[in-house]
């Protein structure tokens, strides 16, 4: 969610509707595997709902930001097409994440 809201226009507008993780580190990704759902204010000051499907690493990063803040380009990192068949066809059921939690977090400094 931090790498979301870093990447709005208005920051302050991201509102968490739902987040879900399919924990496939162990898997053929080797990657946690979250599905978020939110709003955000967009450029003309309407609020829109959208989505995010990231692949996040061991170390609770995305690998593809960072070549993202360079070329300003933010859909490749947040919008990892790629790897969402392997979320959409998983055996293991997602987990639903606690919005709250990650509200109360978000702008803290990971570790």
């Amino acid at each position: 969610c931090q790498y979301i809201k870093k990447s709005l226009k208005s920051s302050d507008s991201f509102k968490l509707i739902e987040s879900n993780v399919i924990d496939d580190t162990n898997g053929e990704t080797k990657y946690y595997l979250v599905n978020t759902k939110f709003s955000a204010t967009n450029s003309f000051g309407g609020t829109k709902d959208d989505s995010s499907f990231q692949t996040i690493d061991s170390k609770f990063e995305n690998p593809w930001y960072p070549l993202a803040m360079l070329n300003g380009n933010y859909s490749t990192a947040l919008e990892c097409t790629p790897f969402l068949q392997y979320y959409l066809l998983s055996d293991k059921e997602p987990h639903s994440i606690d919005c709250d939690k990650i509200l109360y977090y978000i702008d803290k400094e990971l570790q």
